[in-house]
């Protein structure tokens, strides 16, 4: 194996990390907000943290 084809999967794996990451963090927020959702200001939130989930897993 090369050193390119070692620095190609080594990245794969890293964004597919990251993806994990994004959608752990967001999952994180919404539960949080959710939480928390008696007070006005939380709904701006929580509506954030279903959008940013919304955008990592390609949903609408």
């Amino acid at each position: 194996m090369t050193i390119a084809e070692t620095l190609q999967i080594r990245f794969l794996r890293e964004r597919r990390y990251q993806g994990i990451l994004w959608a752990g963090a967001a999952v994180a927020a919404y539960i949080l907000a959710y939480s928390l959702a008696d007070h006005r200001c939380c709904h701006r939130l929580r509506g954030l943290a279903g959008e940013l989930a919304a955008s990592h897993t390609g949903a609408d």
